[in-house]
């Protein structure tokens, strides 16, 4: 059985020699090495000082120097007209430190068999020491009159930025205010535009009820005319009836009194010639409408054979002029015509009857009115020349009336 090492008697010196030279060593490492650290550190006037080493150059400016002359260059050195030389640029930043030596270690000896070692910590590292202080540069202050320049010219761009945020500030009103007044505008515009178009149909709908009224007025008017010529036309008839009575009555009266001579004549006959009474007073009456009609038949086929033998005339207006008789010029298909012709003072209202009928037509009164009322003027007329001729200058006068009545309506406003 091997015996331990800590049971051998010559191995136990060796082994605690050794451990504590090597921890010796270890000590008297980190001593000299916390020396040195505390050796080679700077004091605080040190590191708040500049380095003085890299003094800061003032830099001259460069000019240039421009000769202008028709003169030849003297004779020697030539001019300078480029800068000096370089100047050396300024060290900004300190040399790293170098880098720690290796610590030594003394050589120990190879231990005989198997030794017992105890497991050894290894050393605390020791702080790292602070980093120097870079030399920092003082910048030198610039000349006073690039900084009198500088404050010039960024007081010029103060107040340039000033005027240009003004002048923004007094267009943006100006828009502002245009855009109001444009608005305003606009608004009256369509404000007087509404109140035009509410005049407007304010006055169409006053139009509109004048329009109505006086066609309600026209309308009235035109009612109570025809009420009017109604009225005539009844009392015309009436009168017309009452002449046609009283011509029937004159006729019965004539006819009876003609008849009465005539009985008293075929009496006095009768008495005369006995034989022959009965057969005259029976066949009186047919004899005499007999020779009635034979004596109009003659004077017919007479007229009508003068009118074949008589020469047409050539040129019209040749030769002498010839009247023809009022029989012949008057004749007519309507009774009325041929008698207003034949009458002088029915040609004479005849005459007054065109003038109104033209006045009333050019006073506005539609002509297919004139026209419906001349047609049954015209039959009236035709009628009561038929039946009472007597009636027919009443009947002009009345015509005369209405057509006047018409024209002055048409020149108040048909």
């Amino acid at each position: 059985m091997p015996l331990e090492p800590s049971h051998d008697p010559s191995a136990a010196p060796t082994g605690l020699s050794t451990r504590r030279l090597m921890l010796a060593g270890v000590a008297g490492a980190c001593v000299m090495g916390v020396g040195l650290g505390l050796w080679a550190r700077p004091a605080e006037q040190e590191r708040r000082l500049p380095n003085p080493g890299a003094p800061m150059q003032t830099v001259r400016p460069t000019s240039l120097h421009i000769v202008v002359d028709d003169r030849p260059a003297p004779i020697g050195a030539p001019l300078e007209v480029m800068s000096g030389a370089r100047r050396p640029i300024p060290a900004t930043t300190a040399p790293s430190p170098a880098a720690p030596a290796p610590e030594i270690m003394a050589p120990v000896r190879a231990p005989n068999g198997l030794v017992r070692v105890q497991a050894i910590s290894p050393p605390a590292p020791a702080e790292p020491a602070p980093p120097e202080p870079k030399p920092v540069a003082r910048p030198q202050p610039p000349p006073r009159a690039e900084v009198e320049a500088a404050e010039a010219a960024m007081a010029a761009q103060t107040a340039k930025a000033i005027k240009a945020e003004e002048a923004r500030a007094e267009a943006k009103a100006t828009k502002v205010r245009a855009d109001a007044a444009a608005k305003a505008a606009h608004e009256a515009r369509l404000a007087k535009i509404a109140e035009a178009r509410t005049e407007k149909a304010a006055q169409a709908k006053a139009a509109k009820a004048r329009l109505v009224r006086a066609s309600a007025e026209r309308t009235k008017a035109e009612h109570a005319k025809l009420e009017r010529a109604q009225a005539g036309k009844e009392r015309r008839a009436e009168k017309i009836r009452l002449a046609k009575a009283e011509a029937a009555d004159r006729e019965a009266e004539a006819k009876a009194k003609r008849s009465h001579k005539l009985a008293t004549l075929v009496h006095v006959l009768a008495k005369a010639v006995p034989h022959h009474a009965k057969a005259e007073v029976a066949e009186a009456p047919a004899r005499a409408a007999k020779v009635r009609l034979a004596a109009a038949r003659e004077r017919a086929a007479t007229a009508k054979t003068e009118n074949a033998r008589k020469p047409r005339t050539g040129v019209k207006g040749g030769g002498p002029l010839r009247l023809a008789s009022a029989e012949r010029r008057c004749a007519s298909a309507d009774p009325g015509a041929a008698l207003a012709c034949a009458d002088p003072a029915l040609s004479a209202a005849e005459r007054q009857l065109n003038r109104a009928y033209h006045d009333a037509e050019a006073a506005g009164v539609p002509a297919w009115r004139l026209r419906q009322q001349q047609q049954r003027w015209l039959a009236a007329r035709a009628t009561a020349a038929k039946e009472a001729p007597w009636a027919v200058h009443d009947v002009y006068v009345a015509r005369i009336s209405e057509l006047q009545d018409q024209a002055r309506q048409g020149q108040n406003g048909y």
